[in-house]
């Protein structure tokens, strides 16, 4: 629900259509929400509210699409349930054909098909929905980046006590040249900083990060504002998502974009975020891999030098850090907290892959992930189960690091 709010918020050209029975638009329906219904042949729209709407007001504009079509299988994935409903529903699969809409956002029916497209929207957003068949406009509300938590705005959005009343609001924080001033109760922090690439912007990235959590403790919601809610704000909201999600960069930026068009890091910040994002590597690998970073010694070495088995970790060819394995001890890689080694790709397994070392060898065993254990380029089987050579390259699902076994002193 919460892409459905943030299509609503930042998109003032969305054509929202409700293609439900008119008892159930009467009933409640989204502001500058419009009641459809199909011709008999199938192949246009037949009405849509008010004259002042040209009949092929939908080509080449977002739509929001309300259907009363289920896709009759509550344990597909969301992706399946949107090609489903898509296929199921005639509206959505007119709009559907290539050409005539910019994009398309289906809301079906949920759970087994007997509850509202709008129950779970109407709960979580009743200030965007009403009884009224009035022409009502939604002004541009703050991005919800994380659901029912962290949102991202602009100045405008921070200075409207509707809009914050409205989303909850407890807590703001703002990064600009100037400060807003506040009411208890709600709380605020306010950090100045210019919109430049020379700016030193890294020295908040803790900082913000320590009040969006502390916000996060106490179950309140925040707001992260700067003066267009495109780059200082959101390089705040990136560095946050980067240390609780374990992103690098371009998947952060990426997921922030897909909410918010408007996000655009000036140079000098997205410099600082890959800064970032290394010494989260490291930083992470040193707390995380102290059990497992140590050298292995020979008990008949005479001159006591040091045998290793050891990961150099490379990012768009260039090493980033090393991992350093122990003799007869397993070493889990994936996005669960208690894996040995945290991945960085938001669509890793939660326990992806381990690597078991047993004198000079290493063993790598896929945890059947679902998006694949790599060796040298070369996609393992499910559960496959294989000694790697001094060289080869491991890589985990989507991720963009490569982890190079680099054997020395055997």
């Amino acid at each position: 629900m919460d892409k459905a709010y943030n299509i609503l918020a930042n998109n003032p050209r969305v054509l929202v259509l409700d293609a439900r029975s008119l008892e159930s638009y009467n009933a409640g329906h989204i502001k500058c929400s419009i009641s459809i219904a199909l011709s008999e042949d199938g192949t246009t729209l037949h009405k849509l509210a008010g004259p002042h709407f040209a009949s092929k007001c939908w080509w080449d504009r977002d739509i929001l699409l309300l259907t009363s079509s289920s896709s009759s299988s509550s344990s597909s994935s969301s992706s399946t349930k949107k090609r489903k409903l898509e296929q199921s529903d005639p509206i959505a699969q007119f709009l559907s054909k290539e050409g005539l809409v910019k994009s398309l956002l289906v809301l079906g029916p949920v759970g087994d098909g007997r509850a509202s497209s709008l129950t779970t929207f109407t709960r979580n957003y009743p200030f965007l929905v009403t009884k009224s068949h009035k022409a009502v406009s939604i002004s541009g509300y703050p991005t919800e980046v994380l659901p029912q938590f962290l949102y991202l705005g602009d100045i405008e959005n921070a200075k409207s006590k509707t809009q914050l009343a409205d989303l909850k609001i407890s807590h703001v924080l703002t990064i600009h040249s100037e400060s807003v001033s506040y009411n208890k109760p709600i709380v605020h922090m306010f950090l100045e900083l210019a919109d430049e690439p020379t700016a030193n912007i890294a020295q908040y990235f803790d900082v913000a990060y320590n009040f969006i959590r502390d916000v996060r403790k106490k179950g309140g919601r925040v707001l992260v504002h700067c003066g267009a809610g495109a780059s200082r704000s959101a390089t705040l909201c990136a560095a946050y998502l980067m240390q609780t999600k374990q992103w690098g960069v371009d998947d952060t930026l990426k997921y922030l974009k897909e909410r918010r068009s408007q996000v655009n890091p000036n140079s000098g910040f997205i410099t600082a975020l890959h800064d970032y994002e290394k010494r989260q590597l490291l930083s992470k690998d040193t707390a995380s891999q102290s059990q497992i970073c140590c050298g292995l010694k020979e008990e008949d070495d005479e001159v006591g030098s040091v045998h290793e088995l050891q990961l150099e970790i490379q990012k768009d060819g260039n090493c980033i850090g090393f991992i350093r394995l122990v003799v007869d001890q397993v070493t889990i890689f994936g996005r669960d907290p208690s894996c040995n080694v945290i991945l960085d790709h938001a669509s890793i397994s939660r326990k992806h892959a381990k690597m078991e070392t047993t004198g000079d060898t290493l063993i790598l065993t896929d945890l059947r992930s679902r998006h694949g254990t790599f060796l040298n380029g070369k996609l393992l089987k499910s559960g496959q189960e294989i000694v790697l050579s001094d060289s080869d390259g491991v890589r985990f699902g989507s991720s963009t690091r490569n982890y190079i076994l680099r054997k020395k002193g055997f």
